[in-house]
């Protein structure tokens, strides 16, 4: 890719410049229906307006934020492939939000192309062609972001019921996937103890919360087992307990889905490490108020506020790169938290090898 694409790499005057008016480059950019070209995709990242939600429950925690210099390194090895099926990579991009702004970033090498979602997010495809074993392909992200924390507070009055969700939002949300197992028997009978047949979201949400915490124990062990599996074990970490929130929320009819992201921290060396830089949230969806972000193994929830209020929030600093995707814009991997590279292909042979590295520089 060339540098002179990205603002890290322009002069002192030009990144002021840039800094004043990307707010209104970027609302230009919503405005207008036809595609930017690619190298305007590596500028700044965006989220736009949830034209569904009217409140917004997020607190805006930028003022003061730190300031973050992110480096993210894939180095794949192709293994094995007797097929010779082709190979893809893909790698969710961080948006903006009131608790991140991404200041610029970039991608090497240049992917194929970028998609975009219904809901704006964004998705980077790199085709590695039909890789022999031994081929290496390495791909980086690097980036300039200031990360606040999440916060909200939500009106329970004002929180609505079940039936007020947009039709499009249940359909994608509420859907099964193999990671939920949501015809399990045990996530059928742990859903029918969070939530009844309760139809208040809030009642519903406390409830999920509030079981997968009673019947979890947390434990790294990096297995990524479904939902159904997870409460059969009794244990897991902070991916399947996501899985079972998501599944008994969605069980019970509110959508759910899950969030990844990166803990600021110094270097990961290796990938054995990496699932400690790493870590998933669940976003439940309240009508009126839209997604909201919820921890999974520690969710600090208050429903016994003096003045009525429901609030929450997350106390990691991180940059989150993953909102769960509509099932067909990208076949990503839910128990990776960034890359996932795959051939695409049923009864694939391919075997690929990842080792990522992720290194944190505070501005």
């Amino acid at each position: 890719m060339n540098p002179d694409r990205t603002m890290k790499t322009a002069p002192a005057d030009s990144k002021r410049a840039a800094r004043r008016w990307w707010p209104a480059i970027v609302f230009g950019l919503l405005l207008l229906a036809a595609p930017a070209r690619s190298g305007e995709l590596f500028q700044t990242g965006y989220r736009p307006l949830d034209p569904l939600a009217p409140l917004s429950p997020l607190r805006s925690t930028l003022a003061g934020a730190p300031r973050f210099h992110l480096t993210v390194r894939a180095d794949l090895a192709v293994q094995r492939n007797p097929k010779h099926e082709p190979l893809h990579v893909y790698l969710p991009l961080p948006a903006d939000a009131p608790y991140q702004q991404i200041h610029w970033f970039r991608l090497q090498p240049e992917p194929a192309e970028i998609r975009q979602t219904r809901d704006g997010y964004r998705i980077a495809v790199w085709d590695c062609g039909r890789p022999a074993p031994g081929t290496a392909i390495d791909i980086v992200y690097e980036a300039e972001a200031s990360l606040g924390r999440i916060e909200w507070e939500i009106e329970p009055n004002n929180a609505g019921v079940l039936g007020e969700i947009p039709p499009a939002i249940t359909r994608e949300y509420l859907a099964d996937r193999e990671s939920y197992a949501l015809q399990n028997p045990l996530v059928i009978q742990a859903a029918r103890e969070a939530a009844g047949d309760n139809q208040n979201p809030l009642a519903i949400l406390r409830g999920v919360v509030r079981t997968v915490k009673k019947r979890l124990s947390y434990r790294l062990d990096n297995v990524k087992n479904d939902a159904g599996a997870t409460l059969a074990q009794g244990h897991g970490s902070c991916t399947e307990y996501a899985f079972a929130m998501i599944a008994l929320a969605r069980r019970s009819g509110l959508p759910a889905r899950y969030v990844a992201g990166l803990h600021a921290r110094p270097v990961v060396p290796a990938a054995a490490k990496l699932h400690k830089a790493n870590h998933k949230i669940v976003e439940f969806y309240l009508p009126r108020y839209g997604w909201l972000p919820v921890d999974t193994t520690k969710a600090s929830l208050k429903f016994d506020d003096p003045k009525g209020k429901i609030t929450g929030r997350i106390d990691r600093t991180m940059i989150y790169f993953t909102h769960e995707p509509e099932a067909d814009a990208a076949p990503l991997d839910p128990r990776v938290h960034l890359f996932t590279a795959t051939s695409g292909e049923p009864d694939s042979a391919l075997l690929i090898k990842k080792r990522s590295t992720v290194t944190w520089e505070k501005k």
